[in-house]
């Protein structure tokens, strides 16, 4: 994500990334692959590689796997992020950069900090949108503050209301299988909306 931060997002931000094709989730024994390590994937590494890739709404998605590396566990958890890209690939079309921070070449020198994707489509179809956080070090880390409508570039007709937030996946060295959403959290008013979901001021 951080080179298409730096080849593409700094330099035309408003191109959106939903028209790229990027070299996608790597999990192989041969090549570039072998000599970067990519051929040993902890479980949850891979997990946010391929919901990662699912999350850019990419229009080009490649794959580097090799079947021989592959357990049954990789299979179902790539299955799953490309079904979930398939269902909401409308939603994706709008995948845009959220949080630039952990990507800036400055701050990079200094430390990988969290950063985020994320993607709206407006209540007049359906209000429905996503934000893909991601922690690139492998130790907890607080994400930089930021707010949902300036995160999602929610319309004006859309700012102002309440958003109910519910956790896709969530994937960690201490919990690969994922962890439930913790409104707590979230700040600032975010209230409980059921299981697994929050509500919170746009």
């Amino acid at each position: 994500e951080c080179v298409v931060h730096e080849l593409v997002v700094k330099r035309a931000a408003l191109f959106p990334l939903s028209r790229l094709m990027v070299h996608g989730a790597v999990l192989a024994g041969h090549g570039d692959a072998l000599a970067n390590g990519l051929h040993a994937l902890a479980p949850h590494d891979w997990a946010q590689e391929v919901w990662s890739l699912a999350a850019m709404g990419l229009q080009l998605q490649e794959l580097y796997v090799s079947a021989k590396l592959m357990s049954p566990w990789s299979w179902d958890e790539l299955a799953a992020a490309l079904q979930w890209a398939r269902e909401n690939w409308e939603v994706l079309q709008d995948a845009h950069w959220a949080i630039p921070a952990g990507c800036d070449s400055a701050q990079r020198k200094k430390a990988f900090l969290p950063y985020a994707m994320a993607a709206y489509r407006g209540s007049a179809s359906g209000g429905k949108g996503f934000i893909l956080l991601r922690n690139p070090r492998n130790k907890a880390q607080l994400t930089p503050a930021f707010n949902l409508t300036g995160a999602l570039e929610l319309p004006a007709a859309d700012a102002g209301g309440e958003l109910v937030l519910e956790s896709v996946r969530r994937a960690s060295k201490r919990s690969p299988a994922g962890e439930p959403l913790v409104c707590d959290g979230l700040g600032g008013s975010a209230r409980d909306a059921g299981p697994g979901r929050c509500a919170i001021p746009a």
